[in-house]
């Protein structure tokens, strides 16, 4: 019967791939978050077609999204960090809501009511 050594490499290979698998977990952390929100009037009716600017306040980053006919919006895949929502609409004016911290892998909600009655 023969019996065969582990080779000085074979063993730096399984050291390698033994490191590489502690530190994967490390590599898939998401540096990024959603923001989603509803625009309603006062009377809690939907508004379709607002205008969303998010922008991080630190980088100058910004995203614009729309409402749909619900009045939801979503803004995926955004990087971390302070943002500005703001919500505009032709005729109606403009709502502003400033620091909002967004963490790495979170979906934070910005639910918006404005005086327009439409």
């Amino acid at each position: 019967m023969f019996r065969l050594r582990p080779t000085a490499s074979a063993s730096t290979a399984r050291i390698l791939l033994s490191i590489c698998f502690a530190f994967a977990p490390a590599f898939g952390q998401a540096l990024s978050g959603t923001i989603v929100g509803t625009v309603t009037d006062e009377s809690g009716a939907a508004i379709a077609g607002v205008s969303i600017t998010l922008r991080n306040i630190e980088t100058g980053f910004s995203r614009a999204v729309s409402t749909n006919s619900l009045g939801q919006y979503v803004a995926a895949t955004i990087p971390t960090g302070t943002y500005s929502v703001t919500a505009e609409k032709t005729g109606f004016g403009k709502l502003l809501r400033d620091g909002l911290q967004l963490t790495a892998a979170d979906t934070a909600t910005v639910n918006l009511t404005s005086g327009w009655v439409m």
